[in-house]
């Protein structure tokens, strides 16, 4: 690449035919001036066709100018005219001095057309730089703005896309095995392009593939370019619709985790500044993106936590209500112990009454319970008022005695 103070501004011809053109109308207007100046300035307006000769086209242009002017002055405006010869020394050394003026003003202008195509240059690079410094922040303040992986892909991509002005745009994530890659989002994208959701290897010699195992930037200046160095080019059908892409890969623990992909309907060269350009803006994507899996992940977690503490009072709730029966099934229990103890207790007696009760009556043992009020086995029957229930009392019971002795509560003999 040439410097800039070596760099036309145009086609080198050009500088040359404006020489011949800028004396031609110096010689006219010297012609004109003929009767004001006289003999007296010979070459005064070939001085102005050098100086505009010298800065347009550079020191070769005002060195031809100079000599061009030096013969048509010599042949047309010094004395005698239409001649070389016969010239007096004073019009040798005026002729003399106008072609040295003449260099020193080519190299001069050289000198300062450099510095101005420097300055020209510095100037548009600090532009570029500004410019990027712009996009920049305006990337910067879209991705803090987004909280998960797919906001974070889809500013990304607007931001790119206005930033380096491309047509459309991709976003490839690699498989969790790290062998295929598919895209996750696109923007801009033509119904000609789409991949339709395609898993594509890494093994294949694509644009992606290839930014994605190298960890490089690749830039595919157009589809001829695009084809005679990746075969299986075709294989992306994303890539392979646009004329150019820009492939940036972001690299996460030494791996390729994703790639920003951008779209071109036209040939696309990159300089050095935008090749920075692209690779701080994947550097801060990449943070980005992984701020967001971060944030992701925690919002996941915290989720879960708020779900497991719901489900933890309501089982907190439904213990607590639970202990609660308890306590009252063990308060009923105690009094139905109580109660069951009391008719334990009272099951000799009772048993004495309810053979009473089938000889006697029912309402003959009332009476006689309420006033014997014993519950010891055998006071019943001594206060039972018929002497045929009495005895059928003492006989029952002591069959019943007998019985007891003889089998076991399982009604097993013993």
């Amino acid at each position: 690449m040439a410097r800039p103070d070596e760099r036309p501004a145009h086609p080198l011809y050009v500088g040359y035919t404006l020489a011949l053109v800028t004396c031609g109308v110096a010689g006219l207007v010297q012609f004109a001036l003929q009767p004001i100046l006289g003999d007296r300035f010979p070459l005064a307006v070939f001085s102005a066709a050098v100086a505009a000769a010298a800065w347009t086209g550079g020191s070769g242009p005002g060195l031809l100018a100079t000599l061009i002017a030096a013969v048509a002055g010599t042949y047309f405006f010094f004395e005698p005219r239409y001649s070389f010869s016969g010239r007096q020394p004073g019009d040798l050394v005026a002729l003399s001095l106008f072609i040295l003026t003449g260099i020193l003003i080519s190299l001069s202008m050289r000198r300062l057309r450099r510095q101005a195509l420097s300055d020209r240059d510095a100037r548009a690079e600090a532009e570029r730089l500004l410019q990027h410094t712009a996009h920049l922040q305006d990337l910067t303040s879209a991705l803090s703005r987004a909280n998960t992986p797919d906001e974070v892909t889809r500013a990304c991509l607007v931001e790119l896309l206005h930033a380096v002005d491309a047509t459309a745009g991709g976003f490839a994530l690699t498989t969790d095995e790290g062998f295929a890659y598919s895209y996750a989002t696109t923007v801009g994208v033509g119904p000609h392009a789409r991949d339709g959701g395609d898993v594509i290897p890494l093994s294949l010699h694509t644009p992606v593939a290839d930014a994605l195992r190298q960890h490089e930037i690749v830039i595919v200046e157009s589809t001829w370019a695009g084809e005679q160095r990746f075969s299986d080019r075709a294989r992306d059908r994303l890539t392979a619709g646009y004329e150019s892409n820009v492939i940036i890969p972001l690299v996460r623990a030494n791996r390729a985790v994703a790639a920003i992909v951008l779209l071109f309907d036209r040939p696309r060269m990159f300089a050095g500044d935008e090749h920075q350009f692209l690779l701080m803006a994947g550097s801060r994507t990449g943070q980005a993106l992984e701020r967001a899996r971060l944030y992701d992940m925690t919002e996941r977690a915290r989720a879960d936590a708020e779900d497991f503490r719901s489900k933890a009072d309501l089982e907190l709730r439904e213990r607590q209500r639970v202990e609660e029966q308890l306590r009252d099934s063990e308060a009923q229990y105690r009094g139905l112990a109580a109660r069951t103890n009391r008719l334990y207790e009272l099951s000799a007696g009772l048993s004495e009454a309810i053979a009473a009760s089938y000889n006697g009556g029912e309402d003959n043992v009332a009476r006689w319970l309420a006033r014997t009020n014993q519950n010891d086995e055998g006071i019943f029957a001594a206060e039972v008022g018929f002497t045929e229930s009495k005895n059928y009392v003492f006989k029952v019971m002591a069959y019943y005695r007998a019985y007891r002795q003889l089998y076991d509560a399982n009604l097993k003999r013993r």
